[in-house]
């Protein structure tokens, strides 16, 4: 088998089974009325896996062609989603919440697989800095949402964003977590820049995609 097949087959796998996860919680969350639901959907660990699941894929739907700088933008949003869902849950929320199937899926195996794709096929063309800050933009929205319908629901996701249980300590929990993203970021950018230079010297050198550098 052709390795670009196999790799657009092993991305559906992995996303089939992560979305397989996600359904089952939904599933079981339904019988709880639409704001259990609601509830569920608001978990950043959702959400991110969605958007990894979305963008593996929309690559694998297009294997055949070229990676573009926007799929190579996406997935590296991806990762740095994931490896920061990763972190968090298991250093700050894990204790005390049973490690299920789903839970092992969502918070480990899959973003380990999201790293384990970025190595492997890193990107066509180098990622600007300027580009990779970008990345900020959903933490940010996402962090507006939940503050505002915290407000009016009285439920907060995450206890290190419950205004109510830890007021203006809210606000450290918050630059610390955008710290740590940049962390992320950082090492994402750097790591598929220094792969795409390997590759570069290795062999002819890579076109950028239709979109762009």
């Amino acid at each position: 088998m052709d390795t670009r097949a196999l790799l657009a087959a092993v991305r559906v796998v992995a996303a089939t089974v992560v979305l397989a996860a996600i359904g089952y919680d939904l599933i079981d969350q339904a019988g709880d009325g639409s704001a259990a639901l609601i509830n569920t959907l608001s978990y950043f660990t959702v959400q991110s896996n969605l958007i990894g699941a979305g963008v593996l894929l929309y690559a694998a739907s297009r294997w055949r062609r070229p990676a573009t700088a926007t799929l190579d933008w996406l997935r590296g949003a991806a990762v740095v989603y994931l490896v920061v869902t990763m972190v968090i849950y298991n250093v700050l929320l894990a204790s005390g919440d049973p490690m299920t199937w789903t839970n092992a899926i969502v918070h480990v195996l899959f973003p380990i697989y999201l790293v384990i794709d970025w190595l492997v096929d890193p990107p066509g063309a180098r990622i600007g800095w300027r580009r990779g800050i970008l990345w900020l933009a959903y933490p940010t929205l996402y962090i507006v949402y939940t503050f505002a319908r915290g407000a009016l629901v009285g439920w907060y996701p995450y206890p290190f964003f419950d205004l109510n249980a830890n007021g203006a300590a809210v606000a450290l929990y918050t630059v610390g977590l955008y710290a740590f993203g940049l962390i992320v970021i950082a090492g994402v950018t750097l790591s598929g820049n220094w792969l795409w230079e390997r590759r570069r010297s290795a062999g002819p050198a890579v076109a950028p995609g239709i979109d762009g550098a």
